[in-house]
């Protein structure tokens, strides 16, 4: 059996993205098969391999077919998914774990979002838990390039009148987290993490760091954290930190700050329904529309358009490709 795919391939001249006839793959005890219906692409996960791969890190659309273990989902069932690559296809498998349910009213195109979403609410529930009590000009950065996740951060950090500055991979996601309100934004492109964060905190440093994205290390989080603070990373390969050198580790320590890792927090939750309350309201946002940022959406058997599109950097937002 094969099955409909979007190839990426970084080593043509220019990049190119091209449908490609892929093998199916036989189903697991616990896995579930999902007729794909919406796919989002970013620039940072196409950067992420140097051969020809069939991107996607998360999926939405119809449960097709389930393992002989799996237990309260049925076929027809719409979800959405995290993928740790090759979504972008016809089907996609994922494990159990990785699934959750989407109301009937959310477009497939917007419940992509949901996973980026959550795993936001969750870091951040995290943090402000690590962090105690609200201080008085509180400053966080955060480091990523997906639209919902960076959306809902900034969104509920802000409701705790934080100062928020976004640092991101290019400058078209620069522009975009400032459309999103937040108060400052470095491209990483121009300038590392610490350098960005110091040349806008005059200095001062900040109080904690959310890392989407697993650009920074502990020594660059160690020049701009302020005493007590929290470096939070959600490393989208969940490559462990490993351990910080002599130097640094002792720097933490003076500092008293923590440094928390996440791996499949993108998995925590089946339904809204099971929601921590704060999550739960952040994911309602994203349903009703009130929290969603800016969508372009790109046809399966258009995908040829999408290199063009990122090269020229000229999409705000998402983009995500539906059939």
């Amino acid at each position: 059996m094969t099955k409909l795919a979007g190839q990426y391939d970084p080593t043509a001249s220019p990049p190119s993205m091209t449908l490609v006839q892929v093998a199916s793959r036989e189903l697991g005890p616990t896995e579930v098969r999902i007729d794909v219906r919406a796919v989002p692409i970013s620039r940072f996960w196409l950067a992420l391999d140097t051969r020809p791969f069939v991107p996607g890190w998360a999926v939405a659309g119809y449960v097709a077919e389930i393992g002989r273990d799996v237990l309260g989902l049925a076929i027809g069932e719409r979800v959405a998914a995290t993928h740790r690559t090759g979504g972008l296809a016809e089907e996609a498998v994922v494990p159990l774990d990785a699934v959750r349910r989407i109301p009937d009213d959310l477009p497939f195109e917007l419940a992509v979002g949901l996973t980026g979403g959550t795993k936001a609410a969750f870091v951040v529930d995290e943090l402000l838990d690590r962090l105690g009590p609200s201080r008085p000009a509180r400053t966080i950065g955060v480091i990523h390039d997906g639209a919902y996740f960076g959306a809902v951060a900034a969104g509920l950090l802000r409701e705790t009148g934080a100062t928020v500055i976004g640092l991101a991979t290019s400058p078209n996601t620069v522009e975009f987290q400032l459309a999103l309100r937040y108060d400052a934004a470095v491209d990483l492109a121009l300038e590392s993490v610490d350098e960005g964060l110091l040349r806008l905190t005059d200095g001062r440093g900040v109080d904690a760091v959310i890392d989407q994205l697993g650009r920074a290390t502990l020594e660059s989080i160690a020049r701009v954290l302020r005493p007590n603070g929290c470096f939070v990373r959600c490393d989208p390969y969940r490559t462990p930190l490993g351990p910080a050198p002599d130097h640094v580790r002792l720097r933490f320590d003076e500092l008293g700050a923590t440094v928390v890792e996440f791996a499949g927090i993108e998995a925590a939750a089946r339904s809204v329904g099971d929601l921590p309350e704060r999550v739960k309201r952040v994911t309602t946002s994203l349903v009703d529309g009130t929290a969603v940022p800016a969508t372009t959406t790109v046809p399966f058997e258009e995908i040829a358009r999408i290199p063009a599109l990122i090269r020229e950097d000229t999409v705000a937002g998402s983009i995500v490709v539906v059939r």
